[in-house]
């Protein structure tokens, strides 16, 4: 099983939305469970993270690291 973790540093003031966003993701998680074959694969399309080149970029090399 791989892990993910989103740390908000320096997070605006008007994000409710995205926060309440991935609370209900995260609520999604919980349903599969630690023993199931299910997973959850994207919770934002691919295309629209490339949209923001500078923003994809870092996710990709965070995650790499």
């Amino acid at each position: 099983m791989c892990y993910r973790y989103i740390i908000c540093k320096w997070r605006l003031n008007n994000v409710d939305h995205v926060r309440d966003y991935l609370l209900a993701v995260n609520r999604e998680f919980d349903k599969y469970g630690d023993a199931s074959d299910e997973d959850i694969n994207e919770i934002v399309p691919l295309d629209i993270l490339k949209n923001d080149k500078e923003f994809y970029d870092y996710l990709l090399n965070s995650n790499n690291v």
